[in-house]
């Protein structure tokens, strides 16, 4: 029901207007909507100004005489749907049809607040338009706050929610992820709808529903072709270093690794290798005349976990699905960690910078192993923990040394590294795993192997010893006599 003088919308029971105080004539019903008043002739002669200027597309002017107008007569509607066109950039004619085109917004165009709702809903979808999610909310609860049971609206906050920028790419069911019954907004939307407007809600969310059900399913199926594929890729992986390393084991011929037993027992008791006589004080046999040290030492009793990789052998420390950790087997060469004695780390030694160049660049252009290469890898370069509580920088290394806690997590922990108490009495950790670390040169000597972490001293690096004790004060970084196992991952190729 309607003000019959000021056209203010009121509750049916109303006998008084709330805007202007008329009494109300008794019996008028909601039928009677447009009210029958005495226009005011200031505001008559505004409209028709501000229509003047809206027919000549001036729309600035006109915006201000409508809004002039409804300083007047702040429901006016004839103003306010001028304000409209005039903000909008369009005559009254284009107005009606986008009012008739937007029906389910404006069912009574005779009704000031629908016309205010309609105004403000058509800013929201105009921002939406444009990409501005936020401005559109806010204009969608504006909405709300004076008609919380506006289902278009929260339409309007369910597209800004979801990123949609016209109301008709709701029908396209593959820009969405899930079912729409999975938004608060829609759900909303379809409890405050009319039949007509539920049906629609309905539909889209039925079409998208379908939609996701089939994506779902393709998802899924290509999730688990791609487990399959990636099993696939891990068991070559893996069946590859166990052929690998079963290959090496066959390729070692009986007769010589007979042979070069015989010459490791001879040499352990101080004859000569070659002949098993007598040596003389230089070494050199009395009997065939040979010099021990020209003996060459092959790698005929090797480890179950030796694999040949890049012409050399290494033990395989771990192995994961599509990956493993190699160590070299023998100490390959002698060199200083560090050319100069002095305070230095892993990040800045000459030991680092030769694994990972000449080295690496040697290494690699003899891989026999197709479809595999040696892996980037992230080292936590831990602190040394009998003498240091601070962590060295973390580096990226294609070839590297292990460091102290890498060595017992793979040659055995018998928890005396992390035990600090010792550092007061001991300068090295001897342990029932000492016979796993020792390593032997290609001379078949067991030697001093350097390891990654620094000692006691700035200027000092650890190292395992002949007899496999690690020796935690550490070395001069130095000096050359100390040997290298090098340590590498290797993956599939992506």
């Amino acid at each position: 029901m309607f003000c019959h003088k000021c056209g203010s919308k009121l509750l049916d029971e109303a006998v008084f207007c709330h805007e202007c105080g008329a009494k109300l004539v008794q019996g008028e019903t909601v039928q009677q909507a447009i009210p029958q008043k005495v226009i005011d002739p200031e505001v008559e002669l505004l409209m028709k100004r501000a229509n003047m200027y809206l027919d000549d597309k001036e729309y600035e002017r006109a915006l201000e005489y409508f809004e002039r107008v409804l300083e007047i007569e702040s429901v006016y509607i004839p103003a306010y749907i001028g304000k409209m066109c005039a903000a909008w950039k369009t005559n009254i004619k284009n107005m009606d049809k986008m009012m008739d085109a937007y029906k389910h917004l404006i069912p009574d165009r005779n009704d000031f607040h629908q016309v205010v709702r309609f105004d403000k809903m058509l800013n929201g979808h105009f921002d939406l338009e444009k990409g501005l999610w936020k401005d559109a909310d806010r204009y969608f609860e504006e909405v709300l706050d004076s008609d919380p049971e506006f289902a278009p609206a929260y339409t309007g906050k369910l597209m800004a929610e979801l990123r949609i920028g016209k109301i008709s790419y709701l029908s396209e069911a593959e820009r969405f992820s899930r079912p729409l019954t999975e938004y608060q907004n829609y759900n909303r939307a379809l409890k405050f709808a009319d039949a007509e407007y539920r049906a629609y809600l309905n539909e889209i969310n039925g079409a998208v529903t379908e939609y996701v059900i089939k994506k779902n399913a393709k998802h899924k199926e290509e999730a688990k072709q791609r487990v399959k594929a990636e099993q696939i890729s891990k068991d070559r992986f893996r069946t590859m270093v166990k052929t690998r390393q079963a290959e090496l084991a066959a390729s070692v011929d009986p007769a010589m690794k007979k042979k070069q037993e015989q010459a490791a027992a001879w040499f352990k008791e101080g004859l000569c290798p070659f002949c098993g006589n007598k040596t003389g004080i230089l070494g050199k046999c009395k009997v065939c005349n040979k010099d021990k040290e020209d003996f060459i030492w092959l790698d005929t009793d090797l480890p179950e976990n030796a694999v040949s990789f890049c012409n050399h052998i290494w033990i395989v420390l771990e192995l994961q699905d599509n990956r493993a950790l190699l160590l070299s087997h023998r100490i390959t060469e002698r060199r200083p960690y560090n050319r100069e004695w002095g305070a230095v780390t892993w990040f800045k030694c000459d030991i680092r910078k030769y694994l990972n160049g000449e080295f690496y660049n040697n290494l690699i252009k003899s891989n026999d192993w197709k479809g595999v290469r040696i892996a980037q890898t992230t080292l936590q370069n831990k602190a040394n923990p009998w003498f240091s509580k601070k962590d060295n920088v973390i580096t990226s290394d294609k070839i590297f040394l292990l460091s102290l806690h890498e060595l017992v997590e793979y040659f055995g922990d018998s928890g005396h590294l992390t035990n600090s108490s010792l550092a007061a009495s001991y300068r090295e950790i001897k342990d029932r795993y000492n016979k796993d670390r020792i390593a032997y040169d290609t001379k078949n000597n067991a030697s001093w192997w350097w390891l990654r972490s620094l000692g006691r001293l700035e200027g000092n690096a650890t190292y395992v010893g002949p007899e496999g004790e690690i020796e935690m004060l550490g070395e001069n970084t130095d000096n050359a006599n100390v040997g290298i196992r090098s340590a590498l991952w290797i993956e599939l190729e992506k």
